[in-house]
């Protein structure tokens, strides 16, 4: 108690006005802090173009890729239910890293050659050569994209499957066939399961 007395007597000692001025000192010290600090936080957040640019076109390549990967789940898990007492299939499949996409370049060289004589019988060549390659876009639905001349698919490593109708061998086998054949795969890389009965 008697220490709030003693500062309450110390800010009355001092004056109103040196109080008031030392309070509007510490925030404008305060104020200037936070926005210096504000305005170096804001920097470190911010991504160059070049980061963005690339964080939205490997978003792509991941939206392309993951399409494939989901269509090829899709199309197994709809034939492999269709397989004759099957009954419920689930599909796991693991892919190697991404498909490659490979556009066409249009490139073009050209030579100039420029001879020049100057009054007092001297003669200068000169030789100038420019060459450019540009990746040629087409248009889709509005949309311009790379015209792309061949496509390297993920390469599949290996499938498991889960079927109610697996518990029997006979369906098990014709379900592991399927998969070996319809993506070539070796024997060590495709595994079938019976579904847990709930």
């Amino acid at each position: 108690m008697k220490f709030y007395e003693k500062l309450k007597d110390y800010f009355i000692k001092r004056g109103m006005k040196k109080n008031i001025n030392d309070l509007i000192s510490i925030f404008i010290i305060g104020l200037i802090v936070v926005i210096t600090a504000n305005f170096f936080y804001s920097q470190n957040k911010k991504p160059s173009f070049n980061n963005a640019q690339n964080t939205i076109e490997a978003d792509k390549r991941d939206l392309v890729a993951k399409s494939y990967e989901d269509k090829v789940k899709d199309e197994l898990t709809e034939i492999l239910s269709n397989i004759d007492g099957a009954g419920k299939v689930l599909v796991m499949i693991n892919f190697d890293s991404g498909g490659e996409s490979f556009p066409a370049f249009n490139t073009n060289n050209s030579t100039r050659v420029t001879e020049e004589n100057d009054g007092d019988g001297g003669k200068r060549i000169t030789n100038e050569s420019n060459n450019s390659t540009n990746i040629v876009n087409t248009t889709d639905g509005g949309i311009n994209k790379p015209f792309i001349t061949k496509e390297i698919k993920p390469k599949i490593n290996g499938v498991i499957v889960i079927s109610e109708g697996a518990a029997d061998s006979e369906i098990k086998y014709k379900l592991y066939e399927a998969v070996k054949t319809v993506f070539n795969l070796e024997q060590c890389s495709v595994n079938v399961y019976p579904m847990q009965k709930k």
